[in-house]
């Protein structure tokens, strides 16, 4: 994350370095020369600001993946539809056996498996799953 601070010396990297030196994978690198320039930077831009507000999201995801999941959403978790759950099988930040563990929670959910992506795998699929919800139909319960 530090390496990626700035997007000028991120997408500088990017063109010259390898995804060793970035902290990714060779397809992670691909996936980002293939978002191009602008929606790099933006995507860097966006996780800097992340990242200097704090570990917040970071310290409730390994909260999730560590203690014993109780309580009644426990249950309404198990009777969910239309889940789907998406993970790099070289996710070395959040191994894919935490992908597993959380299907084990929401059995009828579909987990893919996405070969040879690690964590970033989130930014080259979700403007894709975004435009996907933003034409689904909406069902509110109030």
């Amino acid at each position: 994350m530090t390496r990626q601070m700035d997007p000028d010396k991120m997408w500088a990297t990017m063109q010259t370095g390898s995804a060793k030196a970035l902290g990714i994978t060779p397809a992670e690198k691909e996936g980002w020369m293939a978002l191009g320039e602008d929606k790099a930077k933006f995507a860097t831009e966006v996780l800097r600001d992340v990242f200097k507000a704090g570990g917040t999201g970071a310290t409730a995801d390994y909260v999730l993946e560590a203690k014993p999941w109780t309580g009644r959403y426990v249950e309404a978790l198990a009777g969910l539809d239309d889940v789907e759950l998406w993970h790099g099988d070289e996710d070395a930040t959040t191994p894919f056996a935490a992908a597993l563990h959380l299907k084990g929670k929401v059995p009828k959910a579909a987990l893919h498996k996405v070969e040879g992506f690690g964590h970033e795998l989130g930014v080259f699929i979700l403007e894709a799953r975004l435009d996907d919800l933003a034409v689904a139909p909406l069902a509110m319960e109030r």
